[in-house]
């Protein structure tokens, strides 16, 4: 069913990529906050002046970027489990319902196979009891009915 994919799993992929990209632009910035922080603390001998200023502590700003990576986890966790679960609804939705005549589950053979208009010859034969077989042999072709009413 892959080569069968339709706009709206391909809306649903590139939503979820999106999504995705914004999340980790954000952690990414972040960690780079985060390096800065430690470079100017350690390194650069500026002291804790940065953390004055924004008025959390190291350890408050740590807490902060572990539980903003643990939502950004579980928000990545939400979208790639929706995204399969609306892929898998859509395929299903995709495949072929079983066809039944008086309550037996038909299946349909035509002859040439993949055939399409014209007229057809209909056998109906029974199986068993839970099946049946429908055979449509071509009897006449639709270039045929075409050229008689075609001038």
């Amino acid at each position: 069913m892959k080569d069968k994919e339709t706009p709206d799993i391909k809306a649903l992929g590139k939503r979820r990529k999106r999504i995705l990209k914004v999340l980790l632009m954000v952690s990414s910035a972040y960690m780079l906050f985060f390096l800065f922080m430690i470079l100017t603390i350690y390194y650069l001998d500026i002291g804790y002046d940065i953390t004055r200023l924004l008025q959390l502590s190291i350890l408050q700003i740590v807490s902060l970027g572990c539980g903003m990576y643990l939502l950004f986890i579980l928000i990545a966790l939400m979208l790639h489990a929706s995204y399969v679960r609306g892929k898998r609804r859509i395929e299903e939705s995709m495949r072929p319902k079983p066809v039944f005549y008086r309550g037996k589950r038909l299946y349909t053979f035509t002859y040439p196979p993949g055939a399409r208009g014209g007229v057809y010859a209909k056998t109906l034969m029974d199986v068993d009891d839970r099946t049946a077989i429908l055979l449509r042999y071509r009897i006449v072709g639709p270039e045929e009915i075409w050229e008689d009413l075609l001038p």
